[in-house]
């Protein structure tokens, strides 16, 4: 894997020299270095536990993307994928212990994906990347005992989401993201003490799970979170 991650970014980085400036171009090589990325040292997969090289390729990756949404402000994929690899980074600093680190990545994330929130005609796919950042957010703040602030985020992520399962009740990755974020609440809730609120999301996260995993059987991620949200 080592030697054709090495193989990939070469073609990268000469492709890059050689044709600044376009914003698809520049998109597609952002999406390049989020997958080297990925493989090199993301945390929440399987990867080459190379996480200084992989946030490295994560700020290429922004890097290209903040230069494609300057000549093109409205183009919503590059910002789609923007608001990932700040987020990715944010989670690679929360999960060694940069807590500091990570809520500034998450408070970059979030000021580049508010427009998702509040522009009526933002995708489908940029309201559910949202809702995931909102909790990746809560989740951070959790531990640290801001519990005011975990519930806030999970309220927003789950206004989100609940709007998107009405508009798609039959799409599974919706579904499964509305489910992981009532899990992330029901702890939230915990924390603070409301065992009724806790149980009450715990309730509603294991049977939208339970739906889940029976259209996806084979899916290891939902039996995990399915395992997770009891």
């Amino acid at each position: 894997r080592e030697l054709v991650v090495g193989r990939a970014l070469r073609c990268i980085e000469s492709i890059e020299r050689e044709s600044p400036g376009d914003a698809d171009l520049q998109y597609e090589l952002a999406t390049a270095y989020q997958k080297i990325a990925d493989v090199t040292g993301h945390v929440t997969g399987a990867n080459l536990g190379d996480t200084g090289a992989a946030l490295l390729h994560y700020q290429k990756a922004e890097r290209l993307l903040e230069g494609a949404l300057r000549s093109r402000p409205d183009m919503e994929s590059a910002r789609i994928g923007l608001v990932e690899v700040l987020k990715r980074q944010g989670q690679s600093h929360a999960y060694a212990g940069n807590r500091s680190q990570a809520k500034e990545y998450y408070r970059r994330a979030l000021d580049a994906a508010g427009v998702f929130e509040s522009q009526p005609a933002s995708s489908a796919q940029a309201r559910l990347q949202l809702g995931n950042l909102l909790m990746s957010i809560s989740d951070l703040q959790r531990p640290t005992g801001d519990m005011a602030g975990a519930l806030g985020s999970s309220d927003r992520a789950l206004r989100i989401l609940r709007a998107l399962y009405q508009e798609q009740p039959g799409e599974v990755e919706v579904k499964h993201t509305l489910a992981v974020a009532l899990s992330s609440l029901a702890r939230s809730k915990a924390y603070g003490n409301d065992l009724k609120g806790a149980s009450a999301a715990r309730q509603e996260s294991i049977r939208l799970m339970e739906e889940v995993s029976r259209a996806q059987p084979g899916d290891t991620a939902v039996q995990r979170d399915l395992l997770l949200a009891f």
